[in-house]
């Protein structure tokens, strides 16, 4: 699996704070200048700010840390960074950003979205209250991610235990989300559907039916009986006319490159790969659990 950065993920949510700032005068502390109007929108490129930096740094401590500033006093200090930077015609968005992001709270507040990217269940049968809600860890550093990213999942990760909590702390240290959704796919698999009075075979294929079916949701954001019409190389709602043109396709053609063809394929042939039986449990589901990494 290609590495995914948070570093991307958070540029992008600083980017959201300059839109939201931007889009307002809500909670401005001044009025901008009449000589440093900001560009049409049609001429705004992604990292032009048009909101002041007070705006920007209120938008930006809801983005990146998930709380609002304690105080004005706070707004101030990060405010007077960005002027500074500004004026030394330095990026003064994402040098705010990257200190914004040094407060505590950035770890659980990013844990929790990544938690929603995943679809983690909270509650029921497949619950993964287990893997989620608790640490084994006191401290939190990048050294667990990097062993998982260094080791197949056949091998011990650093020999101590650990939970897909502390796993995925460690991997926000790092800045490489990539080991939290290699994770999550054994934490699904460890948590099948019951199946009821299925027989064996058909318990399995139902099962498979089910993890790929979530992996689809939240790992490709794809539906394999949507491809029938909508592709990123075509789909129903084109149109030549701005007005009415529902397609903004994604580039590189991920469906292709994911399912071998621009409209998927049959939904038991893409989530064969997701087998249940004999991948994490000796014996069936009521087994023994062969835990990955250790």
């Amino acid at each position: 699996m290609k590495r995914l950065e948070l570093a991307a993920l958070l540029l992008l949510a600083c980017g959201l704070a300059c839109g939201l700032a931007g889009g307002s005068a809500c909670g401005s502390d001044a009025e901008p200048p009449e000589d440093a109007a900001p560009p049409p929108d049609d001429e705004r490129t992604f990292d032009q700010c048009a909101g002041d930096a007070p705006s920007f740094v209120r938008q930006a401590f809801l983005a990146l840390d998930g709380r609002r500033p304690r105080s004005q006093a706070e707004v101030d200090v990060y405010a007077d960074l960005y002027r500074r930077a500004a004026e030394q015609g330095q990026k003064a968005p994402e040098i705010v950003a990257r200190a914004i992001m040094k407060q505590p709270e950035l770890t659980e507040r990013w844990v929790d979205v990544v938690m929603d990217a995943l679809q983690v269940q909270r509650l029921d049968v497949q619950s993964e209250r287990s893997c989620w809600s608790g640490a084994l860890r006191g401290t939190v550093t990048p050294a667990l991610t990097m062993a998982v990213c260094d080791n197949p999942a056949s091998q011990p990760a650093d020999g101590m235990p650990f939970t897909m909590l502390d796993l995925a702390r460690s991997s926000i240290a790092l800045g490489d989300l990539t080991p939290i959704y290699r994770g999550e796919l054994f934490a699904l698999a460890a948590r099948p559907i019951r199946a009821a009075n299925a027989g064996i075979v058909e318990a399995e294929l139902a099962r498979r039916a089910d993890f790929g079916a979530r992996f689809d949701a939240s790992y490709l954001h794809r539906d394999t009986v949507c491809l029938g019409c909508h592709t990123s190389e075509s789909s129903v709602t084109n149109s030549d006319d701005p007005a009415i043109d529902r397609h903004w396709p994604v580039a590189g053609d991920p469906e292709k490159a994911v399912y071998g063809a621009p409209s998927g394929v049959a939904a038991e042939r893409a989530h064969a790969v997701f087998r249940v039986n004999g991948l994490l449990y000796q014996g069936g589901p009521s087994g023994v659990l062969t835990r990955p990494w250790g």
